[in-house]
């Protein structure tokens, strides 16, 4: 898959905000692209710094909220993520 590796970095991302008690910076996460587990490759692909992982994020709007320099992700999603993974059931 050509973008394999933009969809590993955009669900750590996702992964890390999930696990996140409060909104993130582009600081924040951009500061995450040393991490063992984030290669070159997704480095590349989240636009290798602070203002490319924006725009990376902005290019995921039904998953992440880019306001200033805060990222959170929508909770809708996070909810559909359980259902689907039967976390959780209505």
């Amino acid at each position: 898959m050509a973008d394999d590796a933009g969809h590993k970095a955009m669900l750590y991302f996702l992964e890390i905000l999930m696990n996140s008690p409060a909104p993130l910076t582009i600081s924040q996460l951009a500061g995450r692209f040393g991490s063992r587990n984030f290669t070159s490759e997704m480095r590349q692909a989240a636009g290798g710094n602070e203002t490319g992982l924006k725009k990376f994020l902005q290019k995921y709007p039904s998953l992440f909220t880019v306001n200033g320099n805060l990222v959170v992700i929508l909770m809708v999603f996070f909810f559909f993520l359980l259902i689907i993974f039967n976390h959780w059931t209505i």
